[in-house]
């Protein structure tokens, strides 16, 4: 048996009684485990097996086996504040739906972990968010993400020339790893033509901290959106939208 923290990224039915429980593991990475019993009435996993929850598991790990078995739980955070609120509640499930969409089982990311706890936390804090605030973190979160994984976009210079006095349209190829100058950017493979002014207002997006986002210059949601979606698709090969990003876009009116 080994005592395993992690945040649980979903939970399903495997039969009356029981529940299959993915989990984003400190020190493990992405693993699932069975959890027997579950759904019985006095169970130790009552109350505490919900999404984004932070938790401490008891848990038989084996190599190569698909499932684990875990034999108990006990919550470390539950984040009740963001649980009371809709757009926190959006803006949490958009980093779980991130890390269960791209992330392989049985890959230690501690630093990744890290991160997500960290934005957990964050959104977590008893004060008012607006969404655009919201949704400038989860663009934030993403980033970040991408820089973990070891794909974090450049956006301060020509990746192909290294040039840094960037004016005009701005290419950005995701399939490159950030922007090109109007030179090199001509003929590129799928690339967005971006004005350097707003180019200018995602890198500084990109090294703020969350402190920072409440009166933060704006970005064109669909803009920002196509790039990210870009930038997943080309470095996870698969093309994939987050939902949870986009209830959060509805719910601004974006």
């Amino acid at each position: 048996m080994e005592t395993v923290r992690g945040i649980i990224l979903g939970v399903s039915r495997f039969s009356e009684s029981s529940a299959v429980v993915s989990i984003f593991a400190e020190k493990h990475g992405r693993l699932t485990g069975l959890a027997k019993g579950a759904y019985r009435r006095g169970s130790p996993y009552a109350g505490a097996l919900e999404l984004f929850a932070f938790c401490e598991f008891t848990v038989s790990i084996r190599k190569n086996r698909e499932m684990q078995t875990l034999t108990g739980c006990t919550i470390i955070d539950y984040f009740g504040n963001i649980r009371a609120d809709a757009g926190k509640i959006a803006a949490a499930e958009t980093s779980i739906e991130l890390i269960r969409t791209t992330l392989h089982e049985g890959e230690p990311l501690p630093n990744l972990f890290t991160l997500l706890r960290a934005f957990l936390e964050r959104l977590n804090k008893k004060c008012e968010y607006s969404n655009d605030w919201l949704i400038r973190m989860c663009w934030l979160f993403i980033l970040h993400f991408l820089k973990v994984m070891g794909f974090g976009p450049e956006f301060g210079v020509c990746v192909r020339c290294g040039e840094s006095e960037l004016k005009g349209l701005t290419a950005v190829s995701p399939s490159y790893g950030g922007v090109l100058c109007s030179r090199c950017g001509v003929g590129g493979d799928s690339v967005r033509w971006i004005p350097s002014e707003v180019l200018e207002r995602i890198a500084k997006l990109y090294s703020s901290k969350a402190e920072q986002l409440a009166n933060f210059p704006e970005i064109e949601k669909k803009l920002m959106d196509n790039l990210i979606t870009d930038l997943l698709k080309v470095h996870f090969e698969k093309n994939f939208r987050l939902e949870s990003l986009a209830m959060l876009y509805s719910s601004n009116g974006g």
